[in-house]
C-alpha cells in the first residue's frame, strides 16, 4: 500500500513516502511564496536527494513538483499511483 503522509504549514510542507509500512522517501518544500523556494526529496534507501530551487506561489505548485521529483527518482510513478494521503 503507497502512502504519502503530509504535513503542511504556512510556508511549508514536509512529506514521507510509504510503500507497504517502509518510508521510501522524506522531503519538504519550503519558503511557499517566495522567489527562493527549495524541493527536496531523499530516497531514504539509498540516501539519493533531488533538490530543486524555483519560486513556488502556493501549496498546489508545490506539491506539483513533488510530483515531478517522484517521477525523475523513479521513486514513485505519479501521485495517483497512491493509495491514500493525509
Amino acid at each position: 500500500m503507497k502512502i504519502l503522509v503530509l504535513n503542511s504549514g504556512s510556508s511549508s510542507i514536509k512529506f514521507k513516502f510509504f510503500d507497504n509500512k517502509i518510508v521510501k522517501a522524506s522531503g519538504l518544500v519550503e519558503k511557499i511564496g517566495e522567489q527562493n523556494s527549495k524541493v527536496i526529496l531523499k530516497n531514504v534507501l539509498n540516501n539519493e536527494s533531488f533538490e530543486r530551487e524555483l519560486t513556488i506561489n502556493n501549496h498546489e505548485e508545490g506539491l506539483s513538483i513533488v510530483n515531478e521529483l517522484f517521477k525523475e527518482s523513479g521513486i514513485l510513478a505519479d501521485l495517483n499511483a497512491l493509495d491514500g494521503c493525509g
